[in-house]
């Protein structure tokens, strides 16, 4: 029988966490799952401590690139193999209460239109210490996507962290997942919300943990790309991030005058919200050359 929650889990280099990460899991009290391990070509002890995981509990399975092929495309693996009514991104790094499962599918198996189910979350820092909180609410139970649309893109500042929660698997197949882009987590959010609406948890049920390179343009794009990236071509992504935002747009609606005011608030968060990207870009020192 399938599990009810497949749990996908794209890892690189996470010997110092994984086994937190996976024991938050494992402690969860709702235990219909199945746990997707892809690891991107780890170089340190991450592939032993997972194999010796999946030999302990045959709900997980480990699966190793033999490159690495970019979070990108192993954010898309875990979800494309994957077996589940419900379906969660989980990180190699950070944690959840132990009723954070049992919740979000309480929650979506009562609200049928709903397509995602996040809480907020708390940062941690690199030694599991509390620094400070995630608030990421917004009105998206709404029945005009519009609404829904702009809602979820000015309800983003410094981290998406609702890509975190727990989805409904036939929605998310609908969307075109992950792409290589700055704001890619972004762009998914926004196009699962003209499927239907998000429901909000307040309680903090979810830790990410705040690492070192947090903020880092160059591993951002690093880690996207599964490569350094030269600086004009980080230019030129962003503007390929603006032209994927405004095609989504124009696919999904008819009104010139909505297209028209998606399009500015699209532009508004890019120029604004965002705009630290566009700062980056103007230091060489951030890229390689």
């Amino acid at each position: 029988m399938d599990p009810c929650i497949s749990i996908g889990m794209p890892v690189y280099n996470e010997e110092k966490y994984i086994k937190s990460a996976l024991d938050s899991i494992i402690a969860q009290n709702y235990q219909n799952f199945e746990i997707i391990i892809s690891d991107n070509a780890s170089t340190d002890g991450t592939s032993k401590i997972c194999q010796e995981y999946a030999l302990k509990d045959n709900r997980i399975r480990y699966y190793r690139n033999e490159s690495n092929i970019g979070s990108t495309n192993n954010f898309n693996l875990v979800f494309n193999i994957s077996k589940g009514k419900y379906f969660m991104w989980a990180s190699g790094h950070d944690t959840r209460a132990k009723d954070f499962l049992s919740h979000s599918i309480g929650k979506l198996s009562s609200n049928k239109n709903a397509v995602l189910c996040y809480s907020d979350a708390n940062w941690l820092d690199a030694n599991g210490n509390t620094i400070g909180m995630i608030h990421y609410s917004f009105d998206s139970y709404d029945d005009d996507k519009k609404k829904r649309f702009r809602n979820v893109l000015l309800g983003v500042s410094e981290y998406a962290s609702p890509i975190y929660g727990v989805y409904r698997s036939e929605a998310l197949r609908k969307t075109g997942m992950f792409k290589k882009l700055f704001a890619g987590d972004v762009l998914l959010l926004c196009e699962l919300s003209l499927l239907g609406p998000f429901i909000y948890i307040e309680n903090p049920l979810l830790e990410i943990r705040r690492l070192p390179d947090f903020g880092g343009l160059s591993s951002y794009l690093k880690k996207i790309f599964g490569k350094n990236i030269s600086r004009s071509k980080a230019v030129k992504e962003f503007y390929i991030t603006i032209i994927e935002f405004f095609s989504l747009i124009d696919n999904n609606f008819k009104d010139k005058r909505s297209r028209i005011y998606l399009k500015g608030v699209t532009l508004f968060f890019f120029l604004f919200i965002q705009r630290g990207y566009l700062l980056a870009v103007g230091f060489p020192r951030f890229f390689d050359k």
